[in-house]
């Protein structure tokens, strides 16, 4: 079974609810709007 989230917005306000959820994370992993899609997948 897959899940598939969409998210609509304005780009760098994607990249802030992205990084809100990664913040509990252990991973020090953040996203940036300068990133290209395969950095994302990274």
């Amino acid at each position: 079974m897959t899940n598939i989230v969409f998210i609509k917005g304005a780009k760098q306000s994607v990249v802030d609810f992205i990084n809100r959820g990664l913040k509990g994370c252990k991973s020090k992993v953040r996203i940036s709007a300068d990133m290209t899609g395969e950095q994302y997948a990274g």
